[in-house]
């Protein structure tokens, strides 16, 4: 550190300046529909608020669901074809990064703001993301990578999914103020008709009998034969019949509810091929459902559950419940995987290339992750 008074004082006022964004920050409301989360003081430490956990790869325990119940994305990527040279590089003027591999160049898919997070927490020891189970301090805890970032804002909405969002949530997004929190791509893609046309997709390929049991054939035509302005709320209408045909699943098969889940890539393969001029990915994440036992001493796997689940997300019916929210956790789990690969195999280019994509510029709006969340008494 510089021992310059200047030096010092504009350290001081540039601390300073930053306390004073976040608790500008920190003084509106943040909420999700209903439920509304408590922010973090100004004052609180970040080694309150993160947790460094490392679940392995084959052999789950009960600990871990007591520990996570939560997010958490522990492979690493296998690619299906010889590469023979990987080279990673970042346009600073252009606010992007490429990989080369073999010779051709791709072009990676992400916003600034997913990549810096992805890579950081690729880069680290801990593979949990984002627990429930934090302590009185902060119930909500985060990998440090996705502290007071959009990704941990992300992924902390994938993890409260289906255990603390009713249906008229799980497809609504926090909000500040009252404005949904969005980078301009997500926005964009929000006010888009493309999803509207992905949900008719969705549908046209389910089986008839999923179809017949949901009674859902009157609504889908519905969707198809309305005119795009007469969608006013065309995002919630997708929403709407994914999470109608999720829940009359689960109401089908009659089961009891499961205790807790983490969402993960768990016993997973994450393969990368090259097609064309892009890099694809086979293996994704899903919920991995168990039960406490009746003294609540341990945690097993509920099998049935967690075979419907992935059979829904294999049917892409859980992502179109709410596409712009797991769109990022796909792409953190797939990608976390592959950087996870480069760092293994090409450690001179991943030290270089994390340098680098500090250096671009972050394209999202400031966020404060919540630490806790309640809902109003009626």
């Amino acid at each position: 550190m510089k021992k310059s008074f200047y030096a010092f004082r504009a350290i001081f006022s540039s601390v300073m300046i930053m306390a004073m964004s976040l608790s500008m920050i920190a003084q509106r409301s943040m909420s999700l529909g209903d439920l509304k989360f408590v922010l973090p003081s100004v004052g609180m430490q970040m080694a309150s608020r993160t947790f460094d956990i490392k679940m392995a790869t084959t052999g789950i325990t009960s600990s871990m669901f007591q520990k996570i119940g939560g997010v958490a994305f522990i492979q690493t990527a296998v690619p299906t074809f010889e590469i023979d040279g990987l080279e990673l590089s970042c346009d600073i003027a252009d606010n992007s990064a490429n990989v080369a591999i073999n010779d051709t160049v791709y072009e990676l898919p992400l916003e600034v703001w997913q990549l810096q997070s992805i890579v950081n927490f690729a880069d680290a020891s801990g593979n949990a993301a984002v627990t429930l189970y934090g302590d009185e301090e902060s119930p909500i805890k985060y990998h440090e990578a996705f502290i007071d970032n959009l990704m941990g804002l992300r992924l902390l909405q994938v993890d409260l999914m289906f255990s603390y969002l009713n249906a008229a949530e799980v497809g609504l997004f926090p909000a500040l103020g009252g404005e949904y929190i969005f980078s301009p791509n997500e926005h964009n893609m929000y006010e888009s008709g493309k999803y509207r046309d992905g949900m008719v997709q969705a549908y046209t390929s389910y089986t008839e009998e999923l179809l017949d049991y949901l009674d859902a054939r009157s609504l889908l035509d519905t969707v198809k034969n309305m005119r795009y302005e007469e969608l006013s709320g065309v995002y919630y209408t997708s929403v709407a019949l994914s999470a109608f045909s999720v829940y009359s699943i689960l109401w089908m098969y009659g089961m009891p509810e499961p205790d807790t889940y983490i969402y993960t890539d768990y016993d997973q393969s994450i393969n990368f091929s090259s097609v064309g001029q892009n890099i694809v990915f086979d293996g994704a994440p899903y919920y991995l459902f168990a039960h406490w036992t009746e003294d609540g001493s341990e945690a097993e796997i509920d099998d049935e559950w967690t075979s419907v689940w992935k059979g829904l997300s294999d049917m892409d019916m859980i992502f179109w419940i709410n596409p712009i929210v797991y769109d990022s956790a796909i792409k953190c789990c797939q990608w976390s995987a592959f950087f996870r690969y480069v760092k293994a195999n090409y450690p001179d280019e991943w030290r270089s290339f994390k340098a680098d994509v500090q250096r671009l510029r972050y394209d999202a709006p400031e966020v404060v992750t919540p630490i806790n969340f309640h809902r109003d008494e009626p």
